[in-house]
């Protein structure tokens, strides 16, 4: 799909079975896929496990609370800066709190505006149940 071009898929909640699930099924089609989460261990093990399949250079983590405000900015910077900006975004967060849900959009809009480049993909978890399936 986007191989060649130093392509990024980034992977909301990546340490969660779906999200290890789909972070192997994006290695397939970006060159490197980026976990984030708020448990660190977690986050370590997946890298490990998905690594375990393919080029462990290729998978990165990093340890966010997109709803928490002073982390967004951080979040962004290394995206944008050292990735060179998102190419898919892949969002298996399931948040309940009302509060904390609109946190997260506002989040989300954020690091759309600024990190995710201009013809990024975004996968909903209805389509990556479905893909996921297969």
């Amino acid at each position: 799909m986007m191989r060649g071009r130093n392509t990024l898929a980034v992977i909301l909640d990546g340490s969660s079975e779906k999200g290890k699930l789909a972070a192997k099924k994006l290695m397939e089609d970006y060159d490197k896929v980026l976990l984030v989460g708020k448990d660190r261990e977690k986050l370590r093990q997946s890298v490990e496990e998905i690594s375990g399949q393919f080029s462990p250079k290729n998978v990165y983590f990093i340890q966010a609370d997109l709803t928490v405000k002073f982390q967004l900015p951080k979040f962004i910077d290394l995206v944008k800066h050292k990735f060179g900006g998102a190419d898919c975004v892949a969002d298996f967060m399931d948040i309940q709190d009302p509060i904390k849900k609109k946190e997260l959009a506002l989040a989300l809009e954020q690091f759309h505006n600024y990190a995710v480049n201009e013809l990024a993909l975004y996968i909903l978890c209805i389509y990556m149940d479905n893909l996921l399936s297969f």
